[in-house]
């Protein structure tokens, strides 16, 4: 049986979504066996349709660290 990054890969999505759902698996690994579940019952337009939706449901981390340093310098601007 495959593994769950076999199958993303194999799915030839853009790198950056690639990564960012794997990042967010290593980082929730409860996830991953839901997941892997799930792709395995699929055609590979279905496994599509649901990666592009589990995508949106994964905050974009690269924007929540940017929005927390530009608080931060707002509130260490004294000037």
């Amino acid at each position: 049986m495959s593994n769950i990054y076999e199958i993303i890969d194999s799915l030839n999505l853009k790198e950056a979504e690639t990564h960012k759902i794997q990042i967010n698996l290593i980082n929730n690994p409860e996830k991953e066996e839901r997941l892997l579940f799930t792709l395995t019952n699929k055609n590979n337009n279905a496994k599509m349709g649901f990666l592009e939706s589990f995508l949106e449901t994964i905050p974009d981390i690269f924007k929540i660290v940017s929005r927390k340093n530009e608080q931060g310098q707002e509130e260490g601007s004294t000037f």
